[in-house]
């Protein structure tokens, strides 16, 4: 533990001359607390908001309303929720035959794989993600996505597998 841990747990159990130190303490976090629940609440009521607007939307403004709906479901920290209206912008838009935002889609739904630790699904989706990429064009997507997979292994301290895949990486981009 750090230094600054020990001295705040120190003011918590010495003698009550610091109570008023605690009660500020306490009242600091009680607002950090309570100020990000305020903050999911109105991330929440945007989304709901959107939602609402869905049916009556023509189709590349429902597009763009799904899109922000994903943006604003990132804040929210809830991976599944997040991966699902991903997935859905990714329907609609390969659907519409729109696939710059059907691309846009589907690398954020392999980066909130990523952010979230979640590793078996990224290695998982990534093959068909990345051949979907490139079969769509989506050059930038396709090797911001291919880096993910880098970068995993790099934070799971494979760097024998990393160096490999950065070598593929690397002639694949001569390649184009």
């Amino acid at each position: 533990y750090s230094s600054s841990y020990f001295a705040i747990l120190n003011i918590f159990v010495s003698d009550a001359s610091h109570s008023k130190m605690r009660t500020l303490i306490l009242t600091f976090l009680l607002f950090l607390s309570s100020s990000a629940f305020m903050q999911a609440q109105d991330v929440r009521h945007s989304i709901d908001s959107i939602e609402a607007q869905l049916p009556h939307l023509d189709a590349q403004e429902r597009l763009e309303a799904l899109s922000d709906i994903c943006d604003y479901a990132f804040y929210l920290d809830d991976a599944p929720y997040e991966q699902k209206c991903l997935r859905r912008l990714f329907r609609e838009a390969e659907q519409m035959g729109d696939k710059h935002t059907a691309s846009y889609a589907y690398a954020n739904l392999m980066c909130s794989f990523y952010n979230h630790n979640m590793y078996d699904e990224l290695v998982a989706e990534l093959p068909a993600s990345l051949a979907y990429l490139e079969h769509a064009g989506s050059e930038l997507y396709y090797f911001e996505t291919r880096q993910l997979l880098i970068d995993m292994y790099l934070y799971l301290e494979k760097n024998y597998q990393a160096l490999n895949e950065m070598q593929k990486m690397y002639d694949d981009a001569k390649k184009n």
